[in-house]
């Protein structure tokens, strides 16, 4: 009996963290089926946060959606 041990790796990112003021950031995560880094909501006080994946342009502009030829 052999066994083989699966698993998956993202891609690496080397995309900086964006500092949104009065505490708040963005962290970088793993990239995209499209290659764009998908980043999270954090802030200094670790209160909680909002849910859901934002992406950065190369302009620094950030959202909830992302064009594939323009993004981090």
């Amino acid at each position: 009996m052999t066994s083989a041990l699966l698993g998956c790796s993202f891609k690496e990112t080397k995309a900086p963290t964006i500092n949104l003021g009065d505490g708040n950031y963005l962290m970088p995560g793993a990239r995209n089926k499209d290659g764009c880094t998908e980043y999270h909501l954090g802030n200094d006080d670790n209160l909680p946060t909002i849910q859901m994946i934002y992406y950065v342009d190369k302009e620094m502009n950030y959202s909830g959606s992302y064009d594939k030829d323009n993004c981090l």
